[in-house]
């Protein structure tokens, strides 16, 4: 065995004992998640809704005749013009759906949900609180929006603002290269939820806090350059989908016009 083998198993050993230690400082958390999710599992045929039907109909839809411009599932708005922001989202539940059937859709939901959750309390234990501070809000959580836990594209958007969360609010110094994950994470949600608006204003929000503090210290340029980037470049990432710039009618529509 070489030393560099013995090194790779001595690290492999080290990280699995660190993570051992940790999900038994936490078990009563991690159990919570678990419970979570039988509990979601076990509730399946209540989490579908007619939001639910219509995700797996437009993701039938853009698989069989690809990305709509026009609505053709509807009598009322039929021929209306069809923004669908939510079109990834929609492909990957139906996807789902085709791999597995109904029974796979709602694991890869229950996995989304759960998913968020887990992340939200390893953040949150990571940033320094207190595993009973975190399981109290965890249980407060699970059910102030319980319309999160119904079938719905919105899902997939869960992880990734637990996500873009963290990374802002563990480098309110916007010193780390990682917080720039914030950006692929955005394109991302952008193409599965219109909730994207929410990422886009805390990651704008981090870049103003940031530049409020170059008034104070000495930044290097990187710094600033980081801060001014988190500022603008959130709102650009909110049109970098296949409908682009017709978004713009879709936000106005959703969040200035709505009917």
């Amino acid at each position: 065995m070489t030393a560099h083998t013995e090194s790779l198993l001595m690290r492999r050993a080290t990280t699995a004992a660190r993570l051992s230690d940790w999900l038994a400082r936490n078990s009563l958390l991690v159990t919570i998640i678990a419970l979570l999710a039988t509990v979601l599992i076990g509730l399946a045929p209540e989490l579908f809704v007619s939001d639910s039907w219509m995700t797996l109909v437009a993701g039938r839809e853009i698989a069989q005749h690809g990305l709509p411009a026009h609505e053709t599932l509807t009598s009322w708005p039929l021929g209306r013009t069809w923004t669908d922001q939510q079109w990834l989202a929609q492909i990957l539940f139906y996807g789902a759906d085709r791999l597995g059937g109904l029974r796979f859709a709602v694991l890869f939901h229950v996995l989304l949900v759960t998913a968020a959750f887990a992340c939200a309390v390893a953040a949150a234990r990571l940033r320094g609180a207190t595993a009973r501070s975190t399981l109290i809000l965890v249980m407060v959580c699970i059910f102030v929006a319980p319309w999160s836990w119904q079938l719905r594209a919105q899902a997939i958007a869960l992880p990734l603002f637990v996500l873009t969360l963290a990374l802002i609010s563990s480098d309110v110094r916007l010193e780390r290269r990682r917080t720039l994950l914030v950006f692929p994470l955005l394109i991302l949600w952008a193409n599965v939820h219109g909730s994207v608006v929410l990422g886009a204003g805390l990651i704008a929000l981090a870049g103003v806090i940031g530049l409020g503090e170059l008034a104070l210290r000495r930044p290097t340029n990187a710094v600033a350059w980081r801060s001014a980037g988190l500022v603008i470049a959130p709102w650009l990432c909110l049109l970098a989908s296949p409908y682009s710039y017709h978004l713009l009618g879709y936000y106005k529509l959703m969040f200035v016009d709505s009917p």
